[in-house]
């Protein structure tokens, strides 16, 4: 199933340390139109049905997405299922979810959205990275609107950001999580954006293997376990030999495409910021032959990787 994830703005209400994309570019990031949004959808959908596809999945990201008006989510998204009815649309978010209000809910009920958050561990964690722009923590915030996602019956992904600030504590964030009933997944701080400047967050393969092979042996003797969705990717992947995770792909760019506020075409929202890997335009240019360049340019990518860096790994 091609995956699109499509950036309303990449400005953003919080100040995360370690956030991907830099400050300066979420200062002044600009909001997509709801006109530029339906063609976005126009583009998508005939690049669908060209390729004899049923579904396609939408990912709304940011920046933050929910500042974006929940009239323009409404509007796009009755645009989207009107206008293709032929398509299996399935839709999803990537929100701090502090800016949650009722009418947003309202949309996300509606369209049945699937919703994904971040949350860095027990507030004395999570509060150290994952900041407002006055400086303040954010964890009660995000944990309050937890609340509400439960008590109107929305399920929700919980992510967790590893860092040098918490990856000591990962058993103890794994019983946080278990208290509040939640499974979670686990991403690796990666140094771009922001995270460049906040160098000290930054941690080592070696210590990243470490803490989840610690994490591994105590969540299997656990036996009322919540789910750590890598676990349940990584046995999945050698039990079948497929993976559904983009980055252990052989070629990442056969399914997945980011669409940027004002259009331009990226590889991956990890590139946003950096003009060289804007592979084409929404407004301009043919989705086939933007997947064609994508392709190209990342043929080589796993035959690189193990001729450079895995030469020495014995699995």
């Amino acid at each position: 199933m091609f995956t699109f994830l499509i950036k309303p703005t990449n400005a953003c209400n919080l100040r995360c340390k370690y956030c991907f994309i830099q400050d300066t570019l979420k200062a002044s990031s600009k909001i997509m139109s709801v006109d530029l949004a339906k063609k976005t959808i126009d583009k998508i959908a005939e690049f669908i049905i060209e390729h004899d596809q049923k579904e396609c999945k939408i990912i709304w990201h940011g920046g933050e997405p929910l500042l974006w008006k929940a009239s323009n989510y409404d509007a796009v998204l009755s645009y989207m299922y009107d206008a293709y009815p032929e398509i299996s649309w399935e839709n999803a978010m990537q929100s701090n979810l502090t800016l949650l209000t009722d009418e947003h809910l309202r949309v996300i009920k509606k369209y049945d959205i699937d919703i994904s958050t971040s949350m860095d561990g027990y507030e004395q964690v999570h509060d150290q990275t994952r900041l407002t722009s006055d400086g303040s923590g954010s964890h009660s915030l995000v944990l309050e609107k937890i609340r509400t996602l439960r008590g109107e019956g929305i399920n929700f992904g919980l992510i967790l950001v590893l860092t040098s600030r918490n990856i000591d504590k990962i058993i103890d964030i794994y019983r946080y999580y278990k208290n509040l009933n939640q499974g979670f997944l686990i991403n690796p701080l990666l140094a771009e954006g922001e995270a460049k400047t906040n160098e000290d967050l930054s941690i080592t393969p070696e210590q990243y293997s470490e803490a989840m092979i610690k994490l591994f042996d105590y969540w299997v003797k656990d036996k009322d376990a919540v789910s750590v969705s890598n676990f349940v990717e990584w046995t999945s992947s050698i039990a079948t030999g497929m993976t559904s995770i983009c980055s252990f792909c052989r070629n990442c760019q056969t399914i997945f495409s980011v669409i940027e506020p004002n259009g331009d075409i990226a590889p991956c929202d990890r590139f946003c910021g950096h003009k060289e890997f804007i592979f084409g335009n929404i407004q301009t240019d043919d989705l086939t032959d933007v997947y064609e360049r994508k392709y190209r340019a990342f043929a080589n990518r796993a035959y690189i990787l193990k001729d450079s860096e895995c030469q020495d790994c014995r699995f």
